[in-house]
């Protein structure tokens, strides 16, 4: 066949065509984000365990609060950076067993909690009440020898008593101390507590102490103030 200079030629272009790229492009999107899922509750469950370790050594609540976002922060970058997510479990190995471990020793010998035993108006223990503490709080003499407080004993008045006799602050009292947990003897076998350590002295002394608290709320209720006074 001849063509003539004026004769048009249809043309075609071609393509380069991939059947299933976009999907593939999708699954890997897929993959990232659940990688980063993956990578952020792994450094979430992490943080939230060294965090609860710190706080378990400092006991204060504010530590593990103010070092739990700077764990989590730290176990993303390290698990995300070193592509370490599938060794994330080894991480959590160390908190999670001495968690475990305090836990169960807490539930086997509880302490004694003194807000347990406390009047709604904290004026006052619970009267007449007899509280073992599983042997686990001890405390230190004069002798520099340590003691188990094992027993806390509260005498009628609401107040810390002898757990051998039971007997406490007596019903009239020339001198009187009032206050918290110094006054009270917190950590402290009864025999080390003001009212013993006075008597020893010569001076039979009412002791009205109360953890965590102040001399105002004694004076909230008229039973109680009436004795104080």
């Amino acid at each position: 066949m001849d063509f003539t200079p004026t004769d048009q030629i249809e043309g075609f272009s071609l393509k380069a065509s991939c059947t299933g790229c976009d999907n593939d492009g999708q699954q890997i999107s897929m993959t990232l984000k659940l990688k980063g899922l993956l990578t952020f509750v792994a450094a979430l469950l992490s943080g939230t365990l060294y965090a609860g370790l710190i706080g378990l050594i400092t006991y204060p609540l504010r530590a593990s609060l103010i070092s739990w976002p700077i764990w989590v922060g730290l176990f993303w970058i390290v698990l995300w950076r070193f592509k370490l997510v599938r060794y994330a479990g080894y991480f959590a190995v160390l908190p999670l067993s001495i968690l475990t471990f305090e836990f169960v020793r807490t539930i086997s010998h509880p302490p004694i909690y003194a807000f347990q035993y406390m009047s709604l108006d904290r004026s006052h223990y619970t009267p007449a009440i007899h509280v073992k503490n599983g042997g686990n709080s001890l405390s230190q003499n004069g002798d520099g020898k340590e003691r188990n407080v094992t027993t806390i004993q509260l005498g009628e008045d609401g107040f810390r008593a002898d757990p051998e006799t039971g007997k406490g602050n007596p019903m009239r009292c020339r001198e009187v101390l009032i206050g918290d947990s110094m006054i009270y003897g917190s950590g402290l076998p009864y025999s080390d507590t003001l009212r013993p350590v006075l008597a020893e002295m010569g001076v039979d002394a009412c002791v009205f102490g109360v953890t965590g608290n102040s001399p105002i709320p004694f004076f909230q209720r008229d039973n109680w103030s009436n004795k104080l006074l």
